[in-house]
């Protein structure tokens, strides 16, 4: 835990100079701290001032870093992804929800500056086709990595993360020179078969009574049978609606940037 407070004071020492770090290097120190914390002490005052305190060098060390390796933005979503993962591994438990919510934000961090520091393939000549295909199959890569419920708020931010290079990458796609509405009627057709929206369940029938003629028959005592509407199924948990929504605003985006680039 020292390492800690030694690392501290010696990035916030204006008198030494640090040699700049790669992004996902400062973020793997990072980690290292919030799990040091987490195998130090229980304490539930001291271990919100170690993620303070690891929180200040992260940023600190930030300020400075240089991506020695920069990658394509694709690439960098990968990365992002499998940062995300290390949450599920190593935050998983209850008593480690400050800690998992620090490693999240400070994963974001690094993955917004990977993307501004990114290298993109030279003379790559990308339709709307391809822009949108690219994002159909990160979507789809998200679902299948963060599988379980309780990983929304990993799953979100990757979705989220797939959307924004999307959309950057789609300012400079060019159309495809097959019919643009043909091509957005595949995609919606494609989107609402990977990812169909749930379906409201139907009214419960309603039954009537038929009104009393008298005295009723013996041994009945004029309710009737069945026990009334059965209770409606415990719905499962809704994995559809956010990629079917961030997929069909990508699908129209592609669909619009395809007739703009027609008529360039």
């Amino acid at each position: 835990m020292g390492s800690l407070f030694l690392a501290l004071t010696w990035s916030l020492s204006p008198a030494l100079a640090q040699e700049p770090k790669d992004p996902q290097d400062i973020l793997l120190a990072f980690g290292a701290e919030l799990q040091q914390g987490i195998k130090t002490t229980k304490d539930t005052n001291l271990r919100p001032k170690l993620i303070i305190a690891a929180k200040t060098v992260f940023t600190q060390d930030m300020r400075t870093a240089v991506s020695k390796a920069p990658k394509s933005k694709w690439d960098s979503h990968q990365q992002y992804m499998q940062n995300l993962i290390t949450a599920e591994k190593k935050y998983a438990d209850e008593d480690s929800k400050n800690e998992r919510t620090a490693w999240i934000t400070a994963c974001k961090t690094v993955f917004q500056f990977q993307l501004l520091h990114a290298n993109e393939p030279s003379g790559e000549k990308l339709t709307t086709e391809d822009a949108f295909t690219e994002l159909f199959s990160a979507i789809d890569k998200v679902r299948k990595d963060f599988a379980q419920a309780a990983s929304a708020d990993l799953r979100t931010p990757a979705y989220l993360g797939a959307k924004q290079i999307f959309v950057e990458r789609l300012t400079t796609a060019h159309a495809s020179g097959r019919n643009p509405q043909s091509v957005y009627t595949e995609n919606l057709i494609k989107i609402d078969k990977a990812y169909p929206l749930p379906q409201a369940a139907p009214p419960p029938a309603q039954t009537t009574t038929p009104a009393k003629t008298g005295a009723t028959k013996s041994g009945s005592s004029g309710k009737s049978g069945g026990g009334g509407t059965a209770p409606p199924p415990k719905e499962d948990y809704d994995f559809h609606t956010e990629p079917n929504t961030i997929l069909k605003s990508g699908a129209k985006a592609a669909f619009d940037r395809a007739l703009a680039a027609a008529k360039q």
